[in-house]
């Protein structure tokens, strides 16, 4: 038996392993007496059927399978000492040239595998790196003012009027690209297409107006009224001008807060007042800003790392890989149109596994299986919360994991890798308002 290394670099190469016949006759031999013990053939007493006979039906078929599991040790035994980056892929073997094979001197058999090794990763240096990330301290009483208002507008009535003011809901006609008509609602104001801002307030019943939809620009209508979702919809394929006609107006009469307090969903143990609202949705609106800079901080913290950290990847077996996998990532096909294979994508999964390696932050099944019932409360509703972390375990360990599981596991990889990463640099926070961040995030966007 004979091992040949030809390495493309430090971490891929391709290893030919060649069997010789006295490395595997002897195996193959039990091997067929085995099967012929097993053997049922008409004319045959079981397990009395020729070996020749035998030979001639089956013999290429369990000499590729004792010749390739011998082969799989041999990999094994070679590479006990190294990290390998996933399973070597086998290239070709001499059953894939020869047309035919004398199964009594089969000669020298011969399995070329391309492997690739895991880079080295060094993390002592994640405290070198220095990122900016924002407290959210404070809302204007203006922020909390309108959204009260807003509130209002969502928990009142309406009646039909023949001139829109303030506050008010249009219904209008237009016919869509391909001649359907379509019916929707439009605010008085609030309606933003790209940078252009319409104001409604003075038509009447009748009237017309246009309205263009430049390619590229995004339709902005107020979230506080459930009719603007078909709006939204309806308007998605528009591009172009298109005639509107104004069919009903609808005047919304505000709630009163009393009714608002009634209906809104926060706690009521002490009793709701408008202090209590304005509080509530001012907790709300930090709650909700303040998750949006962390998610930005983890974004920088990741783009950051990923360019502070320099290893090396197994060029030709990932591309090897991404062949025979059929691997379609957008990130991973633009960064392969463009010749870099040290994409994002690679490099952030195989960064996550070192850093959860060796802060022990991977995932367990169980963490899939509580993940899982907490987003979709009716799956597999009548195994345990145990007996579902079983399934999971044997599944991902498996040749054929569940996309679900393994969709879930590698999202709570990744919140981990952040996580711990985001303990590791140097995070410099900066105290900030709802405006002045919202003013930040605005002011990036136009830079980008």
């Amino acid at each position: 038996m004979d091992i040949i290394s030809k390495p493309y670099s430090h971490l891929d190469g391709v290893i030919t392993i060649q069997l010789q016949e006295e490395d595997y006759l002897p195996t193959l031999a039990k091997k067929i007496q085995a099967e012929r013990t097993k053997l049922s053939l008409k004319g045959f007493r079981k397990g009395q059927a020729p070996t020749s006979f035998l030979k001639k039906i089956y013999g290429h078929k369990l000499l590729f399978d004792v010749s390739l599991q011998l082969a799989l040790d041999q990999l094994h035994n070679y590479f006990k000492n190294q990290e390998l980056l996933s399973m070597p892929i086998m290239l070709d073997n001499t059953f894939d040239h020869a047309n035919d094979i004398d199964i009594n001197y089969p000669g020298v058999l011969e399995f070329n595998f391309i492997y690739g090794l895991k880079p080295t990763i060094d993390l002592s240096t994640l405290n070198q790196i220095h990122v900016h990330g924002y407290e959210i301290r404070e809302v204007p009483e203006n922020y909390v003012l309108d959204y009260i208002h807003k509130l209002r507008i969502r928990y009142g009535t309406k009646e039909e009027v023949e001139k829109v003011e303030r506050d008010d809901m249009l219904y209008v006609s237009f016919y869509d690209s391909e001649g359907k008509e379509c019916n929707v609602y439009l605010p008085a104001e609030g309606m933003q297409i790209g940078e252009h801002h319409f104001n409604f307030v003075g038509l009447q019943v009748g009237d017309t107006f246009t309205i263009g939809f430049p390619l590229g620009d995004e339709l902005q209508l107020p979230t506080n009224n459930s009719y603007y979702q078909k709006t939204i919809a309806d308007f998605r394929n528009c591009t172009g001008e298109y005639n509107l006609a104004l069919k009903q107006i609808y005047h919304l009469t505000l709630a009163e807060i009393d009714d608002v307090l009634l209906q809104h969903p926060f706690p009521k143990e002490n009793g709701a007042t408008i202090e209590t609202l304005k509080e509530y949705t001012t907790k709300r609106f930090i709650a909700e800003i303040q998750a949006e800079a962390d998610i930005m901080l983890e974004d920088d913290i990741k783009n950051l790392v990923l360019e502070h950290l320099t290893f090396d990847l197994p060029h030709t077996f990932i591309k090897k890989k991404h062949e025979i996998d059929s691997i379609k990532n957008e990130e991973q096909d633009k960064d392969s149109e463009e010749g870099a294979l040290e994409n994002k994508f690679i490099r952030w999964t195989l960064l996550g596994n070192e850093v959860c390696t060796t802060y022990g932050g991977s995932p367990d099944a169980r963490a899939v299986a509580l993940y899982i019932r907490m987003i979709q409360p009716s799956y597999e509703r009548n195994k345990s919360i145990e007996k579902l972390t079983e399934q999971i375990e044997k599944n991902l360990d498996s040749n054929t994991p569940n996309k679900l599981y393994t969709s879930i596991y590698m999202f709570l990889k990744d919140m981990e890798t952040k996580k711990i990463l985001r303990n590791l640099v140097t995070v410099h926070t900066e105290s900030k308002t709802v405006a002045e961040f919202e003013n930040y995030v605005r002011e990036g966007n136009k830079k980008q």
